[in-house]
């Protein structure tokens, strides 16, 4: 079951999501063509589950290029 689709702006483009590492309430997901830094120099997008009023919401925390 679905329960939460990370998407970000450029994603499709920069192959978001190519490669994925989950610890615990940490996600970081690869995007290597990203051009946050220059032209497809590639990022890492990281999304901690933060507990808010008894609902668990993924924030993102960047993308580190």
């Amino acid at each position: 079951t679905q329960v939460k689709k990370f998407q970000v702006t450029n994603g499709q483009n920069a192959n978001f999501g190519s490669s994925v590492a989950i610890s615990g309430d940490t996600i970081l997901s690869g995007a290597p063509y990203d051009d946050v830094k220059s032209g497809n120099a590639g990022a890492c997008y990281v999304f901690n589950k933060t507990p808010l009023c008894s609902h668990n919401v993924w924030r993102p925390f960047g993308p580190i290029p």
